[in-house]
């Protein structure tokens, strides 16, 4: 009877290991499966990244652009109105002769 109960607990004690390796396999294939995903989302997240460096340095480039080109329209502005010429004339002008070369052509 001794014996029989042994041989039971040693039977339960393996298949309790092999559930055990089991599951430890399943863990580590999941564990290996998500350091892949980790690692691909590190890369995408580099280049994402990368593209937004580009992006803001292009967004600085340009507003500083856009700055330089503000002053100077503001700086003829003035001098135009120092010198008397009608600002809004001037571009109706050329907005007609523009139209007026479209017809032509």
């Amino acid at each position: 009877r001794l014996e029989k109960n042994r041989l039971e607990e040693s039977i339960a004690r393996n298949e309790r290991a092999c559930l055990l390796e089991k599951e430890r396999d399943w863990y580590k294939k999941e564990a290996l499966h998500l350091d892949k995903v980790l690692e691909q989302t590190k890369a995408k997240h580099r280049d994402v990244m990368e593209k937004f460096d580009e992006c803001e340095q292009d967004r600085s480039f340009l507003k500083e652009q856009v700055e330089k080109v503000t002053k100077q329209n503001w700086i003829m502005t003035k001098k135009l109105k120092e010198l008397g010429v009608d600002l809004k004339c001037l571009l109706a002008e050329k907005t007609e002769e523009g139209n007026k070369a479209k017809e032509v052509g």
